[in-house]
């Protein structure tokens, strides 16, 4: 984060490109980010070879700044994450696709969402994903459900939802 700063441009893009083929996976887990975080679009040409890598750390690193970003590159590389179907990015791909406001993401995220929902052995932090954009009136059939009951008065939370999750 003190290398890569938002905005950061060209120069930091020459900076940590020599780290993305570095050999410890938290490097390139950090560096990955931080090139989405301080480059945008420019970095999607750099980070490509993480996607053929066997490692989803940095993958997983990467879906937060993604989730941040509004050009259809980056989606599309969200989407490439999405494909790849393993349970360490499940979560980080499916909360940058809930954080993205343009219409292509919500696209990719509603079925997603609806298979969450229908999944009785989903994740706990996808349903809290998931249940934090829902709406009020599907959230209350799920008041009375010991588990997901508490998850639901948790997610209005997280979403600002206050005067919800009180009369929740």
């Amino acid at each position: 984060t003190a290398f890569a700063r938002p905005g950061g441009g060209r120069p930091t893009l020459y900076r940590l490109q020599p780290l993305v083929k570095d050999d410890s996976v938290e490097v390139r887990s950090a560096v990955a980010a931080g090139l989405i975080r301080a480059c945008g679009d420019l970095a999607i040409d750099y980070v490509m070879p993480l996607m053929k890598a066997r490692d989803p750390e940095p993958l997983a690193a990467m879906a937060p700044e993604l989730g941040k970003q509004t050009s259809p590159a980056t989606l599309d590389l969200l989407a490439k994450m999405q494909k790849r179907n393993d349970p360490m990015l499940r979560a980080p791909v499916l909360a940058a696709l809930a954080e993205r406001k343009d219409a292509a993401a919500h696209a990719l995220y509603v079925p997603a969402a609806a298979a969450i929902k229908k999944d009785p052995w989903a994740s706990p932090e996808a349903r809290k994903i998931v249940y934090a954009n829902a709406d009020l009136n599907e959230l209350i059939p799920l008041m009375k459900d010991p588990t997901l009951g508490l998850q639901g008065f948790k997610a209005m939370l997280r979403a600002g939802r206050r005067a919800d999750a009180m009369d929740w």
